[in-house]
């Protein structure tokens, strides 16, 4: 995970997403809101207006994505998802926010992040907590919107973790490990996305890390 670039949207995006947000805004209720935010983000391109305007944030998040086409949070997959870092169904004020977006892969998108999250409750604290569902299935509203995950969009990843060479898998770096806090945001993230579980994920560590070597030291014996 790398800290994705700062890009200005096109003003008739801008525009889109602050009518759709206030449509969510204006539902009274949190559920209502749910419920709204979920309605419209089914129907974002069933307008002309809709699909030109999400082109433009399709357009703008590939652009600063980690490599034209790769999924920001695993780096390995080809993205093809707009993914709410702060998932809509417990943040549906954040679902047409521009800087909630980020680029993934389906795997990570949908098949392992899904709808979980933490936060820090309470708020400031260094205690995670798993946002959960009522009896109803539906999201019980958050206590503070003060997430427990890296947030790619105004966070750099790198300065929370680092990938072991030994054993291809990610850990708080040194220094943040003893910072409760961060090492939790480290941690819950690495379990949200799976990034430590995904055989394939660390295979692929693996072979660039390998492929990197064996081109430094033919760059070495070259010079």
């Amino acid at each position: 995970m790398l800290k994705t670039d700062h890009i200005t949207l096109p003003q008739r995006a801008v525009d889109r997403l602050a009518n759709l947000h206030l449509q969510v805004e204006s539902c009274e209720g949190f559920q209502a809101q749910v419920d709204k935010a979920y309605s419209l983000w089914d129907q974002k391109k069933s307008s002309m207006v809709g699909q030109n305007a999400f082109s433009n944030i399709e357009d703008c998040l590939r652009s600063i994505s980690i490599g034209m086409g790769i999924c920001n949070y695993c780096e390995q997959s080809e993205e093809g998802d707009i993914e709410h870092i702060r998932p809509k169904g417990f943040f549906p004020l954040h679902a047409f926010k521009w800087d909630n977006y980020i680029y993934a892969c389906k795997q990570c998108n949908t098949g392992s992040k899904g709808a979980k999250m933490y936060i820090f409750n309470p708020q400031g604290s260094a205690t995670p907590e798993l946002l959960k569902y009522g009896t109803d299935k539906k999201p019980n509203r958050p206590e503070n919107q003060d997430i427990c995950f890296i947030d790619p969009r105004s966070e750099d990843p790198m300065e929370l973790m680092e990938l072991s060479l030994k054993y291809y898998v990610f850990y708080p770096k040194h220094g943040v490990r003893d910072a409760n806090r961060a090492a939790s945001k480290v941690e819950k993230t690495l379990e949200i996305l799976q990034l430590n579980d995904r055989d394939t994920l660390i295979q692929y560590c693996r072979m660039v890390y390998g492929a990197f070597k064996r081109f430094f030291k033919e760059y070495v014996a070259a010079m």
